[in-house]
């Protein structure tokens, strides 16, 4: 998925990515480590991730694994996502 992304990233200049996790249960330690990757990684190559749709179980797993998520914007709806990645894109110089 990482690799994926990253091309993805590359191909269409990408500002900014939203990984909604609308639907996502629970999350273990190993996915939360390669979601914590996946987004150095794209923040390697400029983009910023924005993430939506965490449940509140899966909001806890990641506080009681000690994730941190104080670099990455975290809303609750796609909708909310897409909205703050607009506002954002317009305050950005060309």
């Amino acid at each position: 998925m990482t690799e994926m992304l990253l091309r993805s990233i590359v191909t269409a200049r990408a500002k900014y990515v939203l990984v909604d996790l609308t639907g996502l249960a629970t999350i273990d330690t190993m996915t939360a480590n390669a979601f914590m990757q996946m987004v150095r990684a794209a923040g390697l190559l400029g983009t910023r991730c924005v993430l939506t749709g965490l449940s509140p179980q899966t909001a806890q797993t990641l506080v009681t694994l000690g994730v941190e998520m104080n670099a990455i914007p975290t809303l609750r709806s796609l909708k909310q996502g897409l909205e703050y990645c607009l506002l954002h894109q317009r305050r950005q110089p060309a």
